[in-house]
Protein backbone atom coordinates (compact mmCIF):
# COMPACT_ATOMS: atom_id res chain seq x y z
CA UNK A 1 0.00 0.00 0.00
CA UNK A 2 1.21 3.47 -0.87
CA UNK A 3 0.16 6.59 1.08
CA UNK A 4 0.31 9.83 -0.90
CA UNK A 5 0.26 13.28 0.69
CA UNK A 6 -1.58 16.16 -0.96
CA UNK A 7 -0.63 19.72 -0.05
CA UNK A 8 -2.96 22.11 -1.90
CA UNK A 9 -6.68 21.59 -2.37
CA UNK A 10 -6.56 22.94 -5.93
CA UNK A 11 -4.08 20.28 -7.07
CA UNK A 12 -5.85 17.35 -5.45
CA UNK A 13 -8.25 16.38 -8.22
CA UNK A 14 -5.65 16.35 -10.94
CA UNK A 15 -3.18 14.31 -8.87
CA UNK A 16 -5.90 11.82 -7.91
CA UNK A 17 -7.23 11.59 -11.48
CA UNK A 18 -3.70 11.14 -12.86
CA UNK A 19 -3.07 8.34 -10.39
CA UNK A 20 -6.42 6.74 -11.25
CA UNK A 21 -5.61 6.94 -14.96
CA UNK A 22 -2.16 5.37 -14.41
CA UNK A 23 -3.82 2.47 -12.58
CA UNK A 24 -6.41 2.24 -15.36
CA UNK A 25 -3.67 2.04 -17.99
CA UNK A 26 -1.80 -0.68 -16.07
CA UNK A 27 -5.00 -2.70 -15.75
CA UNK A 28 -6.29 -2.19 -19.30
CA UNK A 29 -4.83 -5.44 -20.64
CA UNK A 30 -6.26 -7.30 -17.63
CA UNK A 31 -9.79 -6.13 -18.45
CA UNK A 32 -10.19 -4.50 -15.01
CA UNK A 33 -11.61 -0.99 -14.61
CA UNK A 34 -10.41 0.50 -11.31
CA UNK A 35 -12.61 2.22 -8.76
CA UNK A 36 -11.47 5.12 -6.60
CA UNK A 37 -13.46 5.79 -3.41
CA UNK A 38 -13.74 9.25 -1.84
CA UNK A 39 -14.83 9.02 1.82
CA UNK A 40 -16.49 12.01 3.47
CA UNK A 41 -17.95 12.59 6.91
CA UNK A 42 -21.41 14.05 6.12
CA UNK A 43 -23.97 13.75 3.34
CA UNK A 44 -23.86 17.49 2.59
CA UNK A 45 -20.09 17.44 2.10
CA UNK A 46 -20.37 14.25 0.04
CA UNK A 47 -22.95 15.81 -2.29
CA UNK A 48 -21.00 19.07 -2.56
CA UNK A 49 -17.67 17.35 -3.22
CA UNK A 50 -19.17 15.01 -5.83
CA UNK A 51 -20.83 17.98 -7.56
CA UNK A 52 -17.50 19.85 -7.69
CA UNK A 53 -15.71 16.73 -8.95
CA UNK A 54 -18.29 16.22 -11.70
CA UNK A 55 -17.92 19.88 -12.73
CA UNK A 56 -14.13 19.42 -12.78
CA UNK A 57 -14.47 16.36 -15.04
CA UNK A 58 -16.84 18.22 -17.34
CA UNK A 59 -14.64 21.28 -17.72
CA UNK A 60 -11.26 19.51 -17.91
CA UNK A 61 -12.11 16.34 -19.82
CA UNK A 62 -14.97 17.42 -22.08
CA UNK A 63 -17.27 14.69 -20.80
CA UNK A 64 -21.03 14.88 -21.08
CA UNK A 65 -23.28 14.77 -18.02
CA UNK A 66 -24.38 11.27 -19.07
CA UNK A 67 -20.77 10.03 -19.32
CA UNK A 68 -19.96 11.55 -15.94
CA UNK A 69 -23.01 10.02 -14.28
CA UNK A 70 -22.01 6.59 -15.63
CA UNK A 71 -18.53 6.99 -14.06
CA UNK A 72 -19.41 8.66 -10.73
CA UNK A 73 -21.68 7.35 -7.95
CA UNK A 74 -22.70 9.22 -4.83
CA UNK A 75 -23.62 6.85 -2.01
CA UNK A 76 -25.16 7.77 1.35
CA UNK A 77 -28.44 7.33 3.18
CA UNK A 78 -30.38 10.33 1.81
CA UNK A 79 -33.13 9.83 -0.80
CA UNK A 80 -31.53 12.15 -3.39
CA UNK A 81 -28.95 9.46 -4.25
CA UNK A 82 -31.25 6.41 -4.19
CA UNK A 83 -30.58 5.66 -7.89
CA UNK A 84 -26.80 5.65 -7.33
CA UNK A 85 -27.21 3.51 -4.21
CA UNK A 86 -29.18 0.99 -6.29
CA UNK A 87 -26.38 0.89 -8.91
CA UNK A 88 -23.83 0.13 -6.20
CA UNK A 89 -24.66 -3.59 -6.23
CA UNK A 90 -23.57 -3.89 -9.87
CA UNK A 91 -20.29 -1.95 -9.79
CA UNK A 92 -18.21 -5.14 -9.80
CA UNK A 93 -19.75 -6.42 -13.03
CA UNK A 94 -17.66 -6.41 -16.20
CA UNK A 95 -20.17 -4.06 -17.86
CA UNK A 96 -20.04 -1.41 -15.11
CA UNK A 97 -18.52 1.92 -16.13
CA UNK A 98 -18.30 3.19 -12.53
CA UNK A 99 -14.83 4.48 -11.67
CA UNK A 100 -15.53 6.92 -8.84
CA UNK A 101 -17.61 6.48 -5.68
CA UNK A 102 -18.24 9.31 -3.22
CA UNK A 103 -19.45 7.92 0.08
CA UNK A 104 -20.36 8.75 3.65
CA UNK A 105 -19.25 5.63 5.48
CA UNK A 106 -21.62 3.50 3.39
CA UNK A 107 -18.86 1.30 2.05
CA UNK A 108 -18.18 -0.67 5.17
CA UNK A 109 -19.67 -3.97 6.23
CA UNK A 110 -21.31 -6.15 3.60
CA UNK A 111 -19.85 -4.44 0.53
CA UNK A 112 -17.44 -6.66 -1.32
CA UNK A 113 -16.11 -5.10 -4.52
CA UNK A 114 -12.84 -6.24 -6.01
CA UNK A 115 -12.02 -3.23 -8.21
CA UNK A 116 -11.01 -0.67 -5.55
CA UNK A 117 -7.48 0.61 -6.16
CA UNK A 118 -7.61 4.09 -4.55
CA UNK A 119 -9.13 5.39 -1.33
CA UNK A 120 -9.32 9.13 -0.76
CA UNK A 121 -10.41 10.26 2.72
CA UNK A 122 -11.58 13.84 2.18
CA UNK A 123 -11.60 14.84 5.84
CA UNK A 124 -9.70 13.61 8.87
CA UNK A 125 -12.93 12.68 10.62
CA UNK A 126 -13.83 10.43 7.68
CA UNK A 127 -10.76 8.34 8.44
CA UNK A 128 -9.89 8.81 12.11
CA UNK A 129 -10.72 5.55 13.88
CA UNK A 130 -9.17 2.11 13.66
CA UNK A 131 -12.55 0.53 12.94
CA UNK A 132 -13.37 2.94 10.10
CA UNK A 133 -9.89 2.60 8.60
CA UNK A 134 -10.08 -1.20 8.80
CA UNK A 135 -13.49 -1.21 7.11
CA UNK A 136 -12.55 1.27 4.39
CA UNK A 137 -9.18 -0.36 3.71
CA UNK A 138 -10.99 -3.67 3.51
CA UNK A 139 -12.80 -2.29 0.46
CA UNK A 140 -9.45 -1.81 -1.27
CA UNK A 141 -7.65 -4.92 -0.07
CA UNK A 142 -9.78 -7.38 -1.99
CA UNK A 143 -8.07 -9.32 -4.77
CA UNK A 144 -9.81 -8.73 -8.12
CA UNK A 145 -11.69 -11.67 -9.62
CA UNK A 146 -9.47 -13.82 -11.86
CA UNK A 147 -6.37 -11.89 -10.73
CA UNK A 148 -3.23 -13.60 -11.97
CA UNK A 149 -0.40 -13.09 -9.48
CA UNK A 150 1.98 -13.12 -12.43
CA UNK A 151 0.72 -9.50 -12.75
CA UNK A 152 2.18 -8.88 -9.29
CA UNK A 153 0.23 -8.09 -6.16
CA UNK A 154 -2.72 -5.72 -6.50
CA UNK A 155 -1.99 -2.42 -4.75
CA UNK A 156 -4.29 0.09 -3.12
CA UNK A 157 -3.30 3.75 -2.87
CA UNK A 158 -4.53 5.83 0.06
CA UNK A 159 -4.38 9.57 -0.48
CA UNK A 160 -3.85 11.66 2.60
CA UNK A 161 -3.48 15.28 3.66
CA UNK A 162 -0.24 16.36 5.29
CA UNK A 163 -2.05 18.08 8.18
CA UNK A 164 -3.30 14.75 9.51
CA UNK A 165 -0.97 12.35 7.72
CA UNK A 166 0.96 11.25 10.78
CA UNK A 167 -2.11 10.37 12.84
CA UNK A 168 -3.78 8.49 9.97
CA UNK A 169 -0.55 6.72 8.99
CA UNK A 170 -0.13 5.56 12.59
CA UNK A 171 -3.68 4.15 12.63
CA UNK A 172 -3.19 2.48 9.23
CA UNK A 173 0.12 0.94 10.35
CA UNK A 174 -1.55 -0.38 13.52
CA UNK A 175 -4.39 -1.90 11.47
CA UNK A 176 -1.96 -3.54 9.03
CA UNK A 177 0.15 -4.87 11.91
CA UNK A 178 -2.96 -6.40 13.49
CA UNK A 179 -3.90 -7.99 10.15
CA UNK A 180 -0.40 -9.46 9.79
CA UNK A 181 -0.65 -11.07 13.21
CA UNK A 182 -4.19 -12.38 12.79
CA UNK A 183 -3.76 -13.78 9.32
Amino acid sequence: MKVTLLKKKEEQWQVIINSHNEIKEKLSDKNILPISIVVTEKTASCDSLAKRFKAYLKSNYSLTDEEINEKVLVVHSKPNVAADRARLKDVDSVNSKVEWIFSVSMLTEGWDVKRVFQIIPDEERAFNSKLLIAQVLGRGLRVPTDWNFAFGKPEVIVFNHEKWAFAVKKLVDEILEIERRIS
